[in-house]
């Protein structure tokens, strides 16, 4: 029995998604453009991806914050039932450490042989009281029920604190949302009292998805992918293979991990990356799936059945690839497209959100970023992400790649990246190159993709200034090619002697 919907309801896309007033309906030249995208090998590894049982997202708990911080809790306890110990905690605390440019909390830990630590999740403000945190069970002792600002901040809860012996650790943690009004400021005024109460060095941690810049000088940022996927895959790995965790266990962790690497972007954006790449491909057939899904909200518009089960069947992979379906959006990569051009730059990659080029001469004085085994990916590049949802900037990176021996190991060039990246973390090049250090400490190195340096440019979606655009982005590609090319000099210098 076919199916053959009368009406279909307003499909899961948000307004700005369905911005154009189209009103045809498609042929069957569009039908195969839509085959086309359901088919190509990307649409094919994402929808395998999504296919596998997780139940994180049959509860729809993907981007739930609380969903996250109290999963975040129970891996950092090391006696709940997770199977790990204090594996994660361990990994979780470097991680945060290196970011901070401080191992102190990981030294007490580490060097502490009763080790006893306590983890409470949601934790109100109201019950730390001195140098105490008053337990559950106690219940709330503030029965002032008024709506004074006091009383609001003090029923404002930390997603995380930790604490032993001697140590703690404070986690603020965002999936999307940003900081509520004053919310990081009361947090440390309340908890920083109760540590030096307690005679405890208190780590205070933001925890978010992107890398931001925080004015303040006392919580440090990490980000879910260094901080908690990366450590949760090396101690699930660990585990799995030595037989430590039980069927259910792992079941359980591994669908948190394949759901947290999606939402934290890690592993170099892969689902992210993949998506905009699809999209960038497909985009006509894209836009007309958008003309009829605009139609088919109308009950009284006709309705294109076949388009309407292709939609249905494939409802996750499609509403997110139309997310990237965006007039504004396709324009502003255009326009970047044609000022790297102008500016003499030259594109390596390109779809609408990443747009990958380098210096115009790199190719040929520095023969050595490419690889022999992929020649037209540079392994050093700039990269202009161009988001959709940000309207009136895009960010500009210097990155380096595959830095990783265990993934990258095979890489003919791959060692030498590595030692160019290090040498210029000893040589403290923190202006230049500031994302390679986290408060004047050399960072551990992304085994994927490691940024050397960001910039912001104003880049309106409306209505761009070519003229301010090109003198910005001139400017900071003129700057850091200048910076990073005695390094790449020094190298190229390297093989030539090789090669004598």
């Amino acid at each position: 029995m076919s199916l053959r919907p009368r009406a279909l309801p307003r499909p899961d896309v948000s307004p700005t998604i369905l911005e154009d007033n189209y009103n045809a309906m498609p042929d069957s030249a569009d039908i195969k453009s839509l085959l086309d995208v359901l088919h190509d090998p990307l649409a094919v590894a994402l929808r395998a991806r999504w296919k596998a049982f997780n139940p994180f997202r049959v509860l729809k708990a993907e981007k739930r914050e609380v969903k996250h911080t109290t999963t975040l809790a129970w891996l950092l306890d090391p006696r709940e039932n997770h199977g790990l110990g204090d594996h994660f905690l361990r990994g979780f605390l470097k991680n945060v450490c290196e970011a901070a440019g401080d191992h102190t909390t990981l030294l007490s830990y580490e060097t502490d042989n009763d080790a006893i630590v306590r983890v409470h999740s949601e934790l109100q403000m109201q019950k730390i009281k001195g140098d105490r945190i008053i337990p559950e069970f106690e219940g709330d002792n503030d029965q002032d029920t008024s709506a004074s600002g006091a009383n609001v901040r003090g029923k404002r809860r930390i997603d995380v604190l930790v604490e032993g012996q001697g140590w703690a650790v404070a986690i603020e943690a965002k999936i999307g949302a940003g900081e509520g009004d004053g919310q990081l400021d009361d947090y440390r005024r309340t908890i920083q009292a109760w540590a030096e109460q307690s005679n405890r060095k208190l780590l205070l941690v933001y925890l978010t998805i992107d890398e931001q810049e925080l004015e303040r000088a006392d919580w440090i940022n990490a980000q879910w992918s260094t901080s908690v996927a990366q450590p949760l895959r090396t101690v699930l790995n660990a585990s799995g293979a030595s037989a430590q965790l039980g069927d259910q266990q792992h079941a359980f962790l591994a669908s948190y991990l394949d759901v947290l690497s999606d939402i934290a972007e890690d592993d170099d954006g892969f689902v992210k990356r993949n998506l905009s790449e699809l999209a960038t491909r497909h985009v006509k057939g894209l836009r007309f799936l958008k003309e009829t899904l605009r139609a088919a909200s109308n009950t009284d518009a006709p309705q294109n059945a076949d388009w309407i089960v292709l939609y249905e069947r494939n409802k996750l992979l499609l509403d997110r690839l139309l997310r990237y379906v965006n007039r504004g959006f396709e324009d502003r990569a255009t326009f970047i497209r044609n000022q790297l051009v102008q500016l003499g730059l030259v594109p390596v990659r390109s779809d609408n959100s990443y747009l990958l080029f380098i210096a115009s001469d790199w190719a040929q004085r520095f023969p050595g970023i490419f690889e022999p085994s992929n020649p037209k990916q540079p392994r050093l590049r700039f990269e202009i992400y161009n988001q959709s949802d940000d309207s009136n900037n895009v960010s500009v990176s210097l990155k380096v790649m595959h830095l990783g021996e265990e993934r990258y190991g095979h890489e003919h060039y791959r060692e030498k990246r590595v030692a160019m990246v290090r040498d210029i973390q000893n040589d403290k090049l923190i202006d230049e190159f500031p994302k390679l250090f986290a408060r004047g400490i050399a960072k551990d190195l992304s085994p994927t993709v490691q940024a050397l340096v960001t910039t912001r440019i104003g880049c309106a979606i409306d209505k761009p200034d070519a003229q301010q655009f090109a003198q910005a982005l001139n400017a900071f590609v003129t700057k850091t090619a200048k910076d990073i090319e005695p390094w790449l000099q020094r190298f190229a210098q390297d093989d030539d002697k090789a090669a004598a």
